[in-house]
């Protein structure tokens, strides 16, 4: 019984109203909507105007709304969704390096899916300031696989063994905090790429 009349019932019986009185004395409603408001079915609109009138109030001090038990487990049976991303347990460095081991996989992250976190592979936490203001120290940022970004991408990088989050410059990793400089690349460096960043938590 979606809708409940108790406080209709209640203000009937408060002001003495029988079905004899609403019905054939005053005429506001007929024997049939009596018996409905009694067997807690359904009324019209016109029937709670006419109540409304007669006893000078709001339709929300005659009945009430009462959700059924599917109705209530609608909104109860949707949860929310989630993903494990790989969380890597070394971070990478928005400063002067630091080292990432990129075969310790060893922690999953819980996360909300949505889909930039479904188009990650991975998830790392960044270790210093040398990307602010864009990415902060202890930042959890998102890693898509790849081989190598493009020029203005900003990619995860192990350069002679230190991980790096950096913007890719082509000759150079690049950090957009101003206080660190560029850091060039040279022949002899191994530089190999885990990644472009797509996003972060």
């Amino acid at each position: 019984m979606p809708i409940s009349y108790d406080k209709l019932l209640k203000i009937f019986q408060e002001n003495d109203v029988t079905c004899y009185s609403i019905t054939k004395k005053d005429k506001i409603i007929g024997q049939g909507t009596w018996k409905n408001i009694q067997d807690g079915k359904n009324i019209n609109t016109n029937t709670i105007e006419a109540l409304c009138k007669y006893f000078n109030c709001q339709p929300g001090d005659i009945l009430d709304y009462i959700p059924e038990k599917s109705d209530m487990n609608i909104h109860a049976e949707i949860k929310p969704q989630y993903i494990y991303l790989d969380f890597p347990d070394m971070s990478v460095s928005a400063g002067t390096g630091h080292f990432l081991d990129n075969e310790e996989c060893n922690v999953k992250l819980k996360v909300d899916s949505t889909p930039i976190t479904q188009n990650a592979d991975f998830a790392l936490k960044v270790h210093g300031d040398s990307m602010e203001p864009d990415f902060f120290n202890d930042d959890i940022v998102l890693v898509k696989k790849v081989s190598m970004v493009d020029i203005g991408d900003v990619g995860i990088f192990v350069l002679n063994d230190d991980g790096y989050i950096k913007q890719f410059g082509g000759d150079r990793l690049i950090s957009f905090n101003g206080k660190y400089p560029d850091i060039i690349l040279s022949e002899g460096d191994s530089l190999y790429c885990m990644g472009k960043v797509i996003g972060k938590l």
